[in-house]
């Protein structure tokens, strides 16, 4: 049992009597900007302004017991409305951060970036031509967008129709958070501005918590206005226990002259706590000794509804999930495949359990996100991913893991089997380079492979599997390659090791391959079609993030002439007009790409747009043409049809820059590179070649050159050999 935290498994086996619990009055920390009322109309908490000094809009802002209420007044005569839901920050809109427990940024620097906890939300609301929409941004817990929506009114001012009123009342419910439990929450808004004509739109942030993402600590801080007399409000937190001296808490807030008795139970043992009276809104604290995994935790008082809530054991939990994964592993009869899956998916856990001993002190935030995902893991491990059937009828995808040659890591990719499968058959390969997101290594598994089949937490994903999944027409690929590394450097090695490991692991026909990506991986597609040709029979690439800060090598695009190229973009994607750009270039080169662009589509990766793609891809064979250039920069991926260039030096193949920086086109003269032409007739072939200085030649079928018998090999003018056809080196 590798890094067991053994405390905590013995905590089910104390005594039952119940622990004594101490109540902690809580004192605010931290200025306030203001008060939040407590009304439902709300009251004016500031203004924001342009650098200039120019009022653009109030902001307003109260609570009640069902709801926080704000109110946003735009001075803008000349609103310009998003295309739809998706692509709502790119137009006139507002942008709504909420740090509501007002922690802050807990134990973590006060200048630490992303959400700090469940209770961190940020949001966008914007007028669309047929009404008011809103979308999440960063939340780390599902949310309930129709709920949220139902809260959200846009309309002109009618005192002056140059302001444009954006109303939204939040529902408590909604967000998983009862107002006023804390003494304060956190709020900035950014207001996004897009005149007529304009190609984007300027940001003008409240306050500082929104500017480059989402800082929770510096948000504005607002204190809760006193409530009516007899409000109460309970919220469990840090459920997560790393050893039996941690303690869980209970917040509560309560208005109330008398004294109240509260009952709190802990796995069905009961205690009454006493929470003083007294003017005001009053906050208590109760710290819970840990308790085993999946205790019930229940906090209530007379008259209201009972606040639950289950301890999260950190220990317990990764045993338990090693423990199932063993034991479906070793049932009698078990298919081979399968155990290799849950081997794999041990394997990851082991490794992720030894970083989450380095992530608790360094960054909590991931070392408590892996427990979460450990947790959903054994959920759905003790449901349909631990029945073998799941994967075989294609509810489920495989994982399957592997020790990198390179540098001995665990890395691993989804894996999703045909239709109707015999492993003795080959079949298509469909290999699926994903977009960038939640880089936790344990996410998509945990989505894949949790009680319920979740969607993939990555930007523009909107549905629960991705079409080639559903379609199951062949093998399904889809590699970690360590999250959002844009398929360059380690990245690009994760991906030939995958394509290596798959390739041992079943028999895949080797002229119906296929490569292709949505976003980060449209990108990486571009850049490995250009890098490895031969191996694929057509290339997709949706919805492309920009230049990826890479320049277009015209050299290497040359590598793709005469193969079948798919592109597909929203017109309402920031990264369009980069996107046809590269089209454009690969077209000046005399390549041929098939480039659509969607009407009114955002960046997104629809089901529509997948399943276009997939059909499109699956009418493509690859065939070795009698003649074919091909040009490389490095030694790792210098192949083509048998034919390997060797280099004594390489040049990177990303540069520095953004997602969307200004597409660059890079001439043959400015990086060292080397280049073959190859012709074959008949029994011979014909090489010429500049900065190659050595040959290695594969006659095998059927990646190289797919040649048997006597052979002749002409390098640069001279016979360079005539024999049998035989691996050659070639100096």
């Amino acid at each position: 049992m590798p890094f067991l935290l053994p405390s905590l498994l013995v905590v089910a086996a104390q005594a039952a009597d119940p622990p004594a619990l101490a109540v902690q009055s809580v004192v605010p920390e931290g200025a306030a900007v203001a008060v939040l009322p407590w009304t439902n109309t709300p009251a004016a908490l500031g203004d924001v302004r342009t650098p200039a000094g120019q009022r653009l809009a109030t902001v307003a802002g109260s609570w009640s017991a069902t709801h926080l209420h704000l109110q946003i007044v735009v001075e803008d005569a000349d609103h310009v409305p998003a295309a739809n839901r998706n692509v709502l920050w790119s137009a006139d809109s507002v942008e709504i951060g909420l740090d509501l427990l007002g922690d802050g940024s807990a134990t973590m620097p006060a200048t630490t970036t992303g959400l700090i906890g469940d209770d961190d939300l940020k949001l966008i609301i914007g007028q669309l031509t047929d009404g008011p929409a809103l979308a999440v941004l960063m939340s780390r817990t599902p949310r309930d967008d129709k709920a949220l929506l139902a809260g959200v009114r846009i309309a002109r001012d009618p005192a002056d129709a140059t302001r444009l009123v954006y109303r939204l009342d939040l529902p408590w419910a909604a967000v998983g958070v009862p107002g006023g439990v804390r003494p304060a929450l956190g709020l900035d808004v950014q207001i996004n501005d897009r005149d007529a004509g304009a190609t984007d739109k300027t940001a003008y942030p409240w306050g500082t918590g929104l500017r480059g993402g989402f800082t929770a600590a510096q948000l504005n801080r607002f204190a809760f206005g006193a409530p009516d007399a007899g409000y109460a409000a309970a919220q469990w937190s840090d459920l997560l226990a790393w050893s039996a001296t941690d303690r869980s808490v209970l917040s509560i807030a309560t208005r109330s002259d008398a004294e109240l008795t509260m009952r709190v139970s802990l796995g069905g043992s009961e205690t009454a706590v006493v929470l003083p009276g007294g003017a005001g809104l009053r906050h208590h604290r109760i710290a819970v000794p840990a308790q085993a995994d999946g205790t019930a935790l229940v906090a209530s008082l007379p008259g209201r509804e009972a606040v639950a809530a289950s301890q999260l054991a950190a220990g317990d939990v990764y045993q338990k999930l090693v423990d199932r994964l063993s034991g479906l592993a070793a049932e009698p009869g078990a298919h081979p495949f399968f155990v290799r899956h849950l081997v794999s998916m041990q394997a990851l856990v082991v490794a992720e359990w030894a970083r989450v001993q380095l992530l608790r002190g360094s960054d909590p935030r991931k070392a408590v996100a892996s427990v979460g995902y450990m947790r959903d893991l054994l959920a759905g491990f003790n449901g349909e991913a631990g029945e073998w059937a799941a994967y075989l009828d294609g509810r489920r995808s495989l994982l399957m893991s592997y020790v990198s040659p390179h540098d001995q890591t665990v890395q691993y990719y989804d894996f999703g089997v045909p239709k109707d499968w015999d492993p003795t058959k080959a079949y298509p390969l469909f290999f699926e380079l994903h977009g960038a997101g939640d880089d936790h290594p344990l996410n998509g598994p945990a989505s894949r492979l949790g009680l319920t089949a979740q969607a993939v937490k990555r930007n523009g994903y909107d549905t629960p599997r991705v079409y080639a999944e559903i379609d199951r027409s062949g093998y399904w690929v889809h590699p970690f390659c360590r999250g959002n590394l844009g398929y360059a450097g380690i990245a690009r090695i994760d991906v030939l090791e995958t394509y290596e490991h798959v390739h041992n692991l079943v028999s895949i026909d080797a002229d119906r391959r296929y490569l292709y990506g949505f976003s980060m991986g449209s990108m990486g597609t571009l850049t490995l079609s250009q890098l490895t040709p031969s191996r694929w029979a057509a290339f997709g690439a949706m919805s492309g993030a920009g230049s990826q800060g890479a320049p277009v090598r015209t050299y290497l695009l040359d590598n793709l002439t005469g193969l079948p190229f798919k592109m597909m973009i929203g017109g309402e994607d920031g990264g369009a007009k980069n996107f046809v750009a590269m089209a454009e270039a690969m077209r000046a080169r005399g390549l041929n790409p098939e480039l659509t662009v969607i009407d009114k589509l955002g960046h997104n990766y629809t089901a529509e747009m997948q399943q276009e793609m997939i059909t499109w891809l699956k009418t493509k064979t690859r065939q070795r043409p009698a003649r074919f250039a091909f040009t490389t920069v490095d030694n790792l991926t210098s192949e083509c049809w048998g034919v390997r260039l060797g280099i004594d030096y390489g040049v990177p193949l990303r540069g520095g820059g953004g997602p969307r920086r200004d597409l660059r086109v890079v001439d043959e003269t400015a990086q060292p590179f080397a280049r073959a032409t190859v012709a074959i007739a008949g029994q011979t072939v014909t090489i010429d070649s500049v900065g190659a200085r050595r040959l290695a030649l594969d006659f095998s079928k059927p990646d190289g050159l797919g040649l048997e018998g006597e052979v002749r090999v002409v390098w640069n003018g001279k016979e360079a050999y005539a024999g049998t056809a035989k691996p050659l080196n070639l100096e």
